[in-house]
């Protein structure tokens, strides 16, 4: 599935989302197989669905993010969609992605 992002972010574990270290907003991807994850701040990654440690769905000022953190990783993916049709899309087609997702206060 070729999510269509309008931007990405890199942020550090345990610092809230809005705290990003880099960002792309020209050149954005965020592709998920059923395998793995792959997307692109600055340099294109990968990443194993089965590292993936949490999922959250973030809506805030009209925008909706995805935020991804990983197994042992000390980086977030932060991944602006559209809208919260888009995050939900995701975590429908994705099973073991929604069964990581965790619901933060806003």
């Amino acid at each position: 599935m070729q999510v269509p992002v309008l931007a990405t972010f890199t942020g550090v574990a345990g610092l809230p989302s809005l705290l990003a270290i880099a960002s792309n907003s020209l050149n954005p991807s965020l592709v998920i197989r059923p395998e793995a994850l792959t997307y692109r701040v600055t340099m294109a990654r990968s990443v194993s669905l089965q590292d993936v440690a949490t999922v959250s769905v973030q809506t805030t000022l009209g925008t909706t993010t995805l935020v991804f953190t990983f197994v042992g990783g000390a980086f977030t993916l932060s991944a602006k969609v559209a809208s919260p049709a888009v995050a939900e899309t995701v975590l429908t087609a994705y099973p073991e992605l929604a069964a990581k997702r965790v619901y933060r206060a806003s």
